[in-house]
């Protein structure tokens, strides 16, 4: 989604002097290379490459897929499957289901891909063109303004061999912010070929071998070939009111053109369809009728309504005045008509649209990812259809009707500024991207989205991701932003969020700069064109400079000196007058402005040395000028340490915390390593593609790897060019962070201790591990010598096993080695906290099951509708006979005539802050299939309904209830249902299809909720696990997380009190150890003391089912223990999976989840 802007453009762009072209003829005796290429050539020939300790490695994310701008199938192989991305280079899939990608090497510095062409003929035979421009002849960067953000354009490649090898066909040397747009061939004569671009229209009549300039009108977007006669043709011009902007047709194959009449001005852009109607049977003879030419028409911003042709396209008229832009018109506009059926079109916006009878009427299609830029539908087989979008490739099968996501291992994401890494955990990443909001990584290719909802009514691209921080004390407190100073925080590792950003204001780039001080994690800077700063203490971004800007720009890089949280530098864009390089040393009270001798092109990266809190570093966009700077006196002098790094836009610097010897960069092609201080510097390309905008690099210090955050190619990680002799990591598996443990479990601490460096250690190490209350008071510590450590092995050290806390309450677990090993001097740490245990005790499964849609006169409109059972239902012990439904994906029990604990809560009561079930308030007593911010009635031309049914007789009777086409933030649509059973009382959480487009809510729960005894419960089914209130998951993607299509949740619960409710002093039931366990498990309870009681020790499985009893007799008071070797009563053993210890005292229940692991 789009909004208002500032339009800057940001660089001083260097024009190379050329030739004078005597022709229009394309070829050129002498031709300078764009500065890019030349960087390309230095990289192959001049720097020399490192010998990497190991080549750069791919860490996804694999599910998600960046800003696609074109795709392309060979006509002859449906298999053949062709992907341009904005920032990632050319893919291709030859996968059956066109699943399955492989980047492929051009040979050239190429990083977008505009538009693809195979030959109709000849599968071998491949076009691509290059570059991404949107304002003519300008370059904008994406960090100041909205996302126009320009990759240089080299002109058109050739290959003959499958993509094997290329060659320059269109050679653009002489200009290098141009694009290529679109690729046509004539499909009776494929050696004659017409190309849109940004400087006109080409052709070549010799298949690519020479072109000549046809039509100088800039901006050239899209060209229709006529099919049965070829002499025709059409193109459309135009991108934000260039000039010539309209639609124009040729009758002699293009090589001249006239502008069409009958349709309105725009100032955006026009895209074409055509259509070759079927010759009919009579009247004989058979005569092949005129084609039609479809034409979907937008100015910047809105649409203005889709036009057809019947005279080649010179005269138009209206059929459908729609707009479905949703303000992207400038981009996201195609059009595409059956090829064998005229009735159906599909036309884009924002979103897929689609018609049934020919214009009259649109439907939305809400499958693919928004921002729709290219189609692509094989002549062979008109009702397959692929769209590239903002968000990967998506296929369809049926013309349009639903969409499958492809996607999956094209790793195409666009990192923005500000990656980040937990200090202490490897498996711990978040990056802001363009199009896919910020990403967490766990550990795998497999990333998650983390979805935060804002109040502000501005906050209109959750889809843009900024700036991240994570805490370097405590990860489980990190920091995300958004564009227009959206910035949240979130205390429990992504849990749940708050939003900190609404005190920001002033003039503001396109994403907001964001760092926190490692000296003291509790102080924040965030800038817009002034400079704010935020302590704990302060809960509020306060305005430094007495709220003035510092020169009237936009501010586009901040850093804090990771030795003093009171020392800052910062950055402004030379946009409205020159930019300059600030530091404060009192907090922001007052800022100077140092030497004017840098270069007036933007920053775009700040680092201190690891060292020397007086050595700081700078990386500059642009051209002809210095990229990388260093000071030894806090800014006072610089010098210009660019040697022999190529002279291309550099983004960012990085200096090894160990060594400050070694440096690292990324500019717009690579990473380059300098082992003296940036007195020489190396390529560093080993396992990168052959070009890749090297957008953030970090350090993740966990593992000592570093991570490259790329625009286009997602993240790598290597291992750094310095090894020190001897390094140690440490981290503890004891539990997760903020992990709830119930009053009476036990922890058992396990350390995994791994040497990074170059040295074996040959001695003994004391490692400490420390628990600390919530008032900082360390309540127990223990050591634990170990001896010796193999280069790239781990020690698993073990401390205080079987420990039980001494109550309720938050506690921190923290690790810490000897210095003289962790240079970095880190401590891990883990948060976990004790509850006392829930009372609802579910057995949950999850297994496949089709959906089956009821049909019901029972329509509930409102948005809670209170109904009766049909039936007693028995949920947490009690009995209740109605429930009230709620538009937002749950339902609420209740007993009729009960006002207090067991009644409906009155919307008065109800607090659906954040539109989930982490609340301590009503409602109570709450299953969840899909609890969030959901809406009935029509959107976007989808009607959604929930209704009910009562199905089979007594007592076996089943109540059902149905949310059908429910619609989320955004554009995305759900189909789910929940079923209560009679007989047994179990629930079913059943889940249909999601027809998944735009989101942007908060998230959403599955789960149940209960209110016994005065307290609340929760369980969440994602997890299998109970939960704190603050603790439950609440932000379940429909896109990425959606449970379905058909499967469902069984969900049986206690149906009596004495189950584990009011146990009486003196019966506990402990954690079994080791849990997971592989050959044997010891199960401990605990008897009252002065009786004898009737004891059952029993194992089931998740279905309910007694696997193995272990005790079945009378015993004596005082503490008993068990042995189960996984073998059920039959003597066999068990399979892996999930169990439950169920303990019966007398008339007293407890259970304990176990795990098998054969």
């Amino acid at each position: 989604m789009t909004r208002p802007f500032v339009y800057l453009s940001l660089f001083s762009l260097f024009i190379f002097s050329f030739i004078t072209v005597k022709s229009d003829n394309y070829i050129l005796s002498v031709q300078p290379l764009n500065p890019y290429e030349l960087a390309f050539q230095e990289i192959h020939s001049k720097i020399d490459n490192f010998a990497q300790p190991s080549p750069w490695k791919s860490i996804g994310p694999y599910n998600f897929s960046g800003r696609i701008l074109a795709v392309e199938g060979a006509a002859t192989n449906s298999n053949i499957l062709y992907a341009g991305s904005a920032g990632g280079g050319l893919w291709k899939s030859t996968a059956p289901f066109n699943d399955r990608w492989e980047h492929i090497n051009l040979g050239f510095p190429v990083t977008s891909v505009s538009a693809i062409a195979v030959h109709p003929e000849d599968e071998n035979i491949i076009f691509v063109g290059t570059g991404e421009v949107y304002r003519y002849q300008q370059k904008e960067n994406g960090i100041t303004g909205l996302p126009f953000r320009t990759s240089y354009g080299i002109g058109i490649l050739k290959s003959s061999d499958g993509g094997k090898t290329w060659q320059k066909s269109l050679d653009w040397k002489t200009s290098d912010k141009t694009a290529i747009e679109d690729i046509v061939f004539n499909l009776k004569n494929p050696n004659s070929i017409i190309a849109a671009t940004s400087e006109g229209l080409y052709k070549s009549f010799d298949c690519g071998e020479t072109w000549i300039k046809v039509n100088s009108n800039i901006f050239a977007k899209e060209i229709a070939y006529f099919e049965v006669d070829t002499l025709r043709v059409v193109a459309t011009f135009g991108s934000f009111g260039s000039p010539g902007t309209g639609i124009y047709f040729s009758i002699d194959g293009g090589k001249n053109w006239k502008e069409s009449i009958s349709f309105p001005d725009y100032n955006g852009k026009a895209s074409l369809s055509l259509y070759k109607p079927p010759i009919p049977l009579l009247p004989a003879p058979q005569i092949q009728p005129p084609e039609r030419i479809y034409a979907s028409i937008a100015d910047s911003n809105r649409m203005k309504g889709i036009y057809f042709s019947t005279k080649f396209g010179s005269v138009w008229q209206l059929i459908a005045p729609v707009d479905f832009s949703g303000t992207t018109a400038w981009y996201s506009n195609w059009i595409a008509v059956n090829p064998g059926n005229e009735d159906e079109i599909i036309s884009t916006g924002l979103f897929i649209n689609k018609s049934k009878n020919n214009g009259q009427s649109f439907s939305g299609i809400f499958g693919p990812h928004a921002g729709n830029n290219d189609k692509y539908y094989n002549p062979r087989n008109p009702n397959l259809i692929f769209a590239a979008t903002d968000g990967g490739v998506f296929r369809s099968t049926n013309f349009g009707n639903s969409f499958n996501n492809i996607s999956y291992g094209l790793v195409t994401t666009q990192f923005n500024k500000g990656f980040s890494n937990s200090k202490t955990d490897s498996a711990f990443s978040l990056g802001g991207t363009q199009r896919n909001g910020t990403l967490k990584y766990s550990g795998t290719n497999n990333w998650s989205m983390l979805q935060p909802v804002s109040s502000a009514t501005y906050y209109s691209d959750p889809d843009i991701g900024g700036s991240t921080i994570i805490d370097p004390e405590n990860d489980s407190k990190f920091y995300i932003s958004y564009d227009r100073h959206q910035v949240f925080k979130s205390e429990d590792k992504g849990l749940s969020f708050r939003e900190l950003g609404q005190s920001i204001d002033g003039e503001s780039g396109y994403l907001t700069p964001m760092v926190i001080s490692a000296q003291s994690p509790k102080t924040l800077y965030a800038a817009s064109n002034k400079i704010f700063k935020r302590t704990e203490e302060s809960q509020s971004w306060d305005e430094t400079n007495d709220g003035q800007p510092l020169d009237g720009n936009i501010i586009t890089s901040l850093q804090v000196s990771p030795y003093d949280k009171n020392t800052v530098f910062a950055a402004t864009a030379p946009v409205n007058n020159i930019g300059g390089l600030y530091l404060t040393q009192n907090a922001g009270v007052s800022w100077t402005k140092l030497s004017n001798s840098l270069p007036d092109n933007l920053i775009m990266d700040i680092a201190f040395d690891s060292k020397d809190p007086n050595t700081v570093y700078l990386v500059y966009d642009g051209f002809e000028s210095g990229h990388v700077f260093r000071s030894n006196d806090l800014g006072n002098t610089w010098e210009d340490i660019t040697a022999n790094l190529p002279d291309i836009p550099t983004l960012t610097i990085l200096v090894d915390p160990l060594n400050n010897n070694f440096l690292y960069v990324g500019n717009e092609l690579g990473v380059y390593v300098s082992e003296n201080k940036g007195a020489e510097w190396y390529a560093m390309m080993d396992g990168l593609p052959e070009a890749i905008i090297a957008m953030d690099l970090t350090f993740a210090e966990g593992n000592r790897k570093i991570r490259l955050a790329t625009h286009g190619n997602g993240v790598f990680e290597t291992k750094p060019v310095y090894q020190p002799d001897l390094f140690l990591t440490s981290r503890t598996r004891a539990t997760d962070d903020t992990r709830l443990l119930n009053y009476d479990d036990t922890l058992s601490f396990t350390i995994d201790v791994k040497n990074w460096g170059k040295q074996a250690l040959a001695q003994n190490y004391s490692a400490q591990l420390n628990i600390i209350d919530s008032s900082k008071n360390i309540i127990l510590s223990q050591q634990s010598d170990t001896c010796c450590l193999q280069p790239g092995k781990k020690n698993t050290i073990s401390l205080l096993k079987n420990y039980q806390p001494p109550g309720k309450g938050k506690y921190t677990a923290q690790f810490i080695l000897p210095d003289a090993y962790n240079q970095l001097t880190d401590t891990v740490v883990n948060n976990f906290e004790i509850i006392n245990p829930t009372i609802i005790k579910p057995v949950v499964n999850k297994i496949y099951k089709p959906f089956q849609r009821i049909r019901s006169k029972h329509l509930i409109n409102s948005t809670d509708f209170q109904l009766g059972l049909p039936f007693s239902f028995i949920y947490d012990g009690y009995t209740y006979d109605k429930v009230m439904v709620s538009e937002d994906g749950f339902i609420e029990f209740g007993k009729t005539g009960s006002n207090g604990e067991f009644g409906i809560s009155g919307s008065d009561e109800r607090s659906l802050s954040n539109y989930s079930i982490n609340t301590e308030n009503k409602p109570a007593k709450v299953i969840a299939p899909w609890w969030e911010n959901l809406s009935i009635g029509s959107s976007f031309g989808i009607e959604a309904e929930i209704s009910y049914i009562t199905e089979g007789l007594a007592p076996n009777r089943v109540f059902v209830i149905q949310w059908l086409r429910i619609g989320t933030p955004g554009s995305s649509f759900l189909n789910f249902q929940v079923r209560l059973y009679e007989n047994d009382y179990h629930i079913e959480f059943c889940y249909g299809e999601a027809l998944t487009g735009l989101y942007y809510g908060h998230g959403a729960v599955i789960g149940l909720k209960d209110h016994i005894g005065g307290a609340y419960h929760y369980f969440d089914l994602t997890s299998m696990d109970f939960k704190n209130h603050n603790q439950i998951p609440t932000f379940r993607s429909p896109v990425s997380q959606w449970p379905g299509p058909d499967s469902s949740y069984i969900i049986r619960t206690r149906t009596s009190l004495d189950e584990n409710f009011n146990i009486p002093e003196g019966i506990s039931l402990s954690q079994p150890y080791p849990n997971p366990f592989n050959s044997e498990i010891t199960i401990r309870y605990k008897l009252p003391e002065n009786t004898i009681s009737s004891v059952k020790l029993e194992i089931f499985d998740v279905l309910g089912r007694s696997v193995k009893t272990l005790t079945d007799e009378r015993q004596t008071d005082g503490n008993k223990s068990r042995i189960w070797n996984g073998y059920n009563d039959q003597g066999q053993n068990v399979s892996s999976g999930i169990y439950f210890v169920s303990l019966k005292v007398n008339d007293t229940r407890q259970y304990r989840k176990i795990v098998l692991i054969r």
